[in-house]
C-alpha cells in the first residue's frame, strides 16, 4: 500500500530540486530521493530517505517509487540540444509507475506553444507530455514559466549599475513562475485533486517584459534601473558555442531557447490552475522582487 505521505524525487539532487524538496517537506511531506552518490546529499538532507540508483535505471526508479503516493520528476537537460537523456528519463519513470502501480507521476514542464517550436528544450517537454499521457497511468504535467529564481538571480550584482541584467528582447511578454509554486502545486494536487491526467500552466497572472521588470526594480529600490536587453550579449553567447559544446553543452541548449524567446513572446493560461485549485495563491513578480532586495 502507497504510503500517504512519501513523494519521491527523480532528478532533483542539483540546485533546482533543492526547492522542491524544501517545500515538500514544509508541507508535511516525507521526500524519499533517487541519487547516483547519496553520501554528497545526506548533509544536505537528513531528514529525507536517499536511495542510490540511477533515473535511467528502470530497477533503481521502481525500488524508489515502491509504496509512495507520487513521484515528481525533473527530467535532465540534454547538452547540445540533445534531448535524448530526457526522453529515457521519462520513459523509464512512465515504465517505473506502471510497473509499481504508483498513484501520481508529476511531471515538472514548461509552457508550450501551439504547435512544436523546432527548440529540443522546449519540443522535449511537448513530446514527454505525449508519452506520458500514452503509458496509461495517473500523471499531472506542471507548466512553468521562466523561473523568477533564474531570471532574478543576477540583478543584486547588476543593479549597483543601475541595469536588470538577462538577455532577452525588451519587446516581448514572458510569463513567469516561481519553483516553490510550482511545488505548492504539486503538494495541492496530492492533498485536494489527485491526478489531472492532463498539463496545467502554473504562473502568475500577469506577463511581463524585461522593461516591466525593470521598472518594477526602480520601485523597489528608489533607483532608476533599465533592462540590459539582448544585444550585445547574445551575439557574444552565439560566438561562445563551438567552445560550450565541449565545456558546457547544456549551456548551447539554453542558448537556443533564449535565442528563441528573444523572437517570441512566453506566455501561459493564466487562469487554468485557479479553475482545478481555486484557493490557491499566485506569488506575484512584485512581491518575489521585494523578497529579493529586502
Amino acid at each position: 500500500m502507497p504510503s500517504a505521505n512519501i513523494i519521491t524525487i527523480l532528478g532533483g539532487t542539483g540546485h533546482i530540486g533543492k526547492v522542491f524538496i524544501d517545500t515538500f517537506i514544509q508541507h508535511g511531506l516525507t521526500v524519499r530521493i533517487l541519487a547516483r552518490n547519496p553520501e554528497l546529499l545526506e548533509a544536505r538532507y537528513p531528514d529525507c530517505e536517499i536511495l542510490r540508483g540511477s533515473m535511467l535505471n528502470k530497477e533503481d526508479v521502481s525500488t524508489c517509487m515502491q509504496g509512495s503516493r507520487a513521484a515528481f520528476l525533473i527530467t535532465p537537460i540534454g547538452g547540445n540540444n540533445d534531448f535524448s537523456i530526457e526522453l529515457e528519463a521519462a520513459r523509464t519513470a512512465a515504465f517505473s509507475a506502471k510497473k509499481t502501480g504508483l498513484p501520481h507521476l508529476i511531471f515538472s514542464s514548461v509552457l508550450q506553444k501551439e504547435k512544436p517550436t523546432g527548440i529540443p528544450l522546449l519540443d522535449s517537454k511537448r513530446i514527454i507530455e505525449t508519452l506520458l499521457a500514452e503509458s496509461d497511468i495517473p500523471w499531472s504535467s506542471l507548466r512553468a514559466g521562466f523561473y523568477m529564481e533564474d531570471v532574478l538571480n543576477l540583478a543584486p550584482v547588476f543593479l549597483k549599475a543601475g541595469v536588470f541584467f538577462f538577455p532577452l528582447s525588451t519587446r516581448h511578454a514572458y510569463s513567469f513562475t516561481t519553483q516553490k509554486d510550482q511545488a505548492r502545486a504539486a503538494v495541492e494536487l496530492l492533498k485536494k485533486h489527485g491526478p489531472l491526467n492532463d498539463a496545467v500552466d502554473v504562473i502568475e497572472p500577469e506577463p511581463r517584459s524585461m522593461k516591466d521588470i525593470a521598472r518594477l526594480f526602480s520601485e523597489s529600490i528608489g533607483k532608476k534601473v533599465r533592462p540590459s536587453g539582448a544585444q550585445p550579449w547574445m551575439t557574444m553567447l552565439k560566438l561562445a558555442l563551438p567552445i560550450m559544446s565541449k565545456t558546457n553543452p547544456v549551456m548551447v541548449s539554453k542558448t537556443g531557447m533564449l535565442e528563441y524567446f528573444n523572437q517570441a513572446d512566453f506566455i501561459g493560461n493564466t487562469g487554468a490552475l485557479l479553475s482545478i485549485l481555486p484557493d490557491f495563491t499566485i506569488t506575484s513578480m512584485e512581491s518575489f522582487i521585494r523578497s529579493s532586495v529586502e
